[in-house]
């Protein structure tokens, strides 16, 4: 595809589209529609310290004490853009004088923010990139040094219109750039370096995304300021791995909105930001072979620290520095994280989150917490047995979650917590045998409580302060992001009764909520439960050695009951003063010696279905007499499901 005319872009998405078919009907943001001025009146406008085909002229003298530049611009015939006049005189710190743009004509010798003064800026967004990069370079820089906007440099990944694109191979023809005010992005480019970039101090935001190749980042010597996210992620797709090794070459870098450093297969040191001393969000994600932090060490204030997923990552110690706290600490997925020494404290109302470490033998490193915190969330970390460092915490405003910490025996270090307003859930904690460090919680919170996978707790002492158990409804996601949808759920514990929760009066008194008793071998009844008085769902189930359900004789359950797999229970008398259950109906199947169903004589209406199944001591007589009984006296049944009841069982 020729190129006999080649039309500048700047200030459009069309720089690039040239190769795709053109858009020579788009309005142009630019001094000149071509440099060639084939298709003009043989004026041709030019860059600064150049002579137009009329003799417009446009000159620059500059001294140590003054700068005076006049432009005069005239555009050819072709051209849609606004003729452009400016006169600018700075003298010492001081600017004077008038600057008045048209449509996509270049702001010349004004300050723009990021840039400094006297930058001749190019209206962004630009993008450039395969066969015509070069000579998009070259128009340019024959104008311009700088941009307000973004600038988007990539390579096609496949031809387009079956034209082949030639890579971009280096970026030499931007030696004249020296600021963007949007953001800059490298993407999909075949680059072994960054070379001719070295004039840039300042971009609003820089992404370099998807470069295997790359190897130096040498040619960003001159960066001193990322406005917003500096983001290094150069693996390309799961085919190609990368090649940079360090960050050498940001080495003049003070300040950025915030830093990604993520999924960089080959980066072995954050070496080359030692001057850094402030971000905003800092992210070191998906990098395999990163084994220190070390590279941080000049780093004093960031607001969140995310580190995950470093496979060879060992310590912290590069965020010593951090002189602040934090709003969020989070450590995620780090297999080789041995300790916490380094790690910056968290501010009141932040969050603490630490999972998948499973060499991380404690918690101790960890400054001191505020009384304060938002969420604390600490998972698979077996090798942890003391929460001690937690000591000093009373609130949480949302979740906190303690699961697959398989050393830990009990919770001591949370003796001074006094509420927690999201969700509770202690999960799959092998050696727990004891949660009495939780006796200050008191009151209608939280708001959500799963103690569950902890076959050596035997009693559930400390939580009798808990009078009701409110439901999350449709903040779940926001008040416990890392738990599924349980309300109360007691589940695998080695408890013989419910003793521990003797305070509980109402679940669900905001939104509907689940009662669940599961897995609890030696579970006998349900002494506990009396002051329940009311709850929206009731499920029972794989307790083989519950006899009865006696404790809730005074139980109301508006939504739906389900008792499913409980071989010891022989009658329903704790349910006797039911007299409605809701949309979800009632399910009764797999109870090896239930023997009678008298007690529900007392319903007059389910809404859903009354499902009655496999329950070995029953008969589907029993269970269609039961039926009929609701549908005489004047009750309602959504629908009816009765089979396989008295047939041979086996326990």
């Amino acid at each position: 595809m020729g190129r006999s005319n080649p039309i500048i872009r700047f200030g459009t998405l069309c720089a690039l589209i040239l190769p795709f078919g053109g858009c020579a009907d788009d309005p142009i943001d630019a001094v000149s529609e071509t440099l060639t001025g084939s298709e003009s009146d043989g004026t041709t406008t030019t860059g600064p310290g150049e002579t137009s085909g009329t003799g417009a002229t446009v000159s620059t003298e500059t001294s140590s004490t003054s700068t005076t530049t006049s432009t005069s611009t005239t555009t050819s015939t072709t051209t849609e853009a606004t003729t452009t006049t400016t006169e600018t005189t700075t003298t010492g710190d001081e600017t004077s004088g008038d600057a008045t743009s048209g449509t996509g004509d270049p702001d010349d010798g004004i300050a723009i923010p990021g840039c400094g003064d006297h930058v001749l800026v190019a209206d962004g967004p630009l993008q450039w990139g395969g066969i015509y990069a070069e000579q998009d370079f070259a128009d340019f820089c024959a104008h311009y040094d700088g941009i307000d906007g973004d600038l988007d440099l990539y390579n096609p990944l496949y031809p387009i219109d079956k034209v082949e694109y030639a890579p971009m191979l280096d970026l030499a023809g931007l030696s004249c750039l020296r600021c963007v005010t949007g953001e800059l992005r490298i993407e999909h480019a075949l680059l072994t370096g960054l070379g001719g970039l070295e004039g840039l101090t300042y971009a609003g935001a820089l992404d370099l995304r998807e470069l295997p190749d790359l190897v130096s980042l040498d040619g960003l010597a001159g960066l001193k300021e990322v406005g917003g996210t500096l983001r290094i992620s150069t693996k390309m797709g799961i085919t190609f791995s990368s090649a940079l090794t360090s960050l050498v070459g940001l080495d003049a870098l003070i300040r950025v909105g915030a830093l990604e450093i993520i999924e960089s297969d080959a980066l072995l040191s954050l070496e080359g930001v030692g001057a850094l001393t402030q971000v905003g969000e800092l992210v070191i994600k998906d990098n395999r072979v990163l084994k220190d932090l070390d590279g941080l060490l000049g780093l004093t204030e960031a607001s969140r620290v995310e580190i995950r997923d470093n496979d060879a990552l060992s310590h912290l110690h590069g965020l010593s520095g951090l002189a602040g706290p934090v709003e969020a600490l989070t450590l995620d997925d780090n297999p080789l994280l041995l300790d916490l020494l380094g790690a910056p404290a968290i501010a009141a109302n932040g969050s603490l989150r630490i999972t998948g470490s499973p060499e991380l033998v404690g918690l101790w490193g960890l400054p001191p917490l505020p009384e304060d915190l938002t969420h604390v969330v600490l998972v698979d970390l077996p090798k942890v047995q003391s929460l001690a460092s937690l000591a000093g915490l009373k609130r949480l405003h949302g979740t906190l979650q303690i699961e697959g910490c398989g050393s830990l025996d009990d919770l001591s270090g949370l003796e001074d917590l006094e509420s927690v307003a999201g969700a509770l859930v202690l999960q799959d904690n092998a050696s727990l045998q004891s949660v009495t460090a939780l006796a200050g919680l008191s009151g209608a919170q939280p708001r959500a409580l799963t103690v569950a996978g902890s076959p050596l707790l035997t009693s559930l002492d400390g939580l009798q302060g808990i009078t009701a158990i409110r439901g999350v409804g449709d903040d779940w996601s926001e008040l416990a992001p890392d738990c599924y949808e349980m309300d109360l759920s007691i589940e695998g514990l080695g408890i013989a009764d419910l003793g521990g929760l003797s305070g509980l009066q109402a679940i669900g008194s905001e939104h509907p909520a689940t009662l669940e008793l599961g897995d609890l071998p030696a579970l006998q009844d349900l002494t506990g439960l009396g002051a329940l008085d009311s709850i929206p769902y009731l499920w029972i189930h794989d307790n083989p050695a519950l006899a009865n359900i006696d404790a809730l004789a005074s139980l109301t359950v508006s939504e739906g009951i389900a008792i499913i797999d409980n071989d010891a229970l022989v009658d329903l008398k704790g349910l006797g003063s039911l007299l409605k259950v809701g949309a979800s109906g009632l399910t009764i199947i797999d109870n090896l010696t239930l023997a009678s169903l008298d007690s529900l004589t007392g319903l007059t209406a389910i809404a859903g279905t009354l499902k009655i199944a496999n329950n070995c001591a029953l008969t589907d007589a029993d269970a269609t007499a039961l039926a009929a009984a609701i549908l005489e006296g004047g009750g309602v049944i959504g629908s009816v499901e009765i089979d396989g009841n008295g047939g041979l069982c086996q326990p």
